[in-house]
């Protein structure tokens, strides 16, 4: 993802509701990237610090796999 707006908005807001789905037998995850990962660049940063769900980036992806 780049920069906050439009479409980016709507890709990281699906990506979280995607996590707010729950079933005994599904593990949710979303895997986001780019600037929202840096600390204070905006809402989606925020959203990611204070965010309790599994959210990774893809360079991490293979280790949150291994771990379940």
């Amino acid at each position: 993802m780049g920069t906050e707006g439009g479409n980016q908005n709507r890709a990281f807001e699906n990506a979280m509701k995607l996590l707010s789905l729950t079933s005994q037998h599904v593990t949710t995850v979303a895997v986001i990237d780019g600037i929202p990962w840096i600390r204070g660049s905006g809402k989606m940063s925020n959203m990611l610090e204070n965010h309790p769900g599994n959210v990774v980036t893809a360079l991490l992806l293979k280790d949150f796999l291994a771990d379940l």
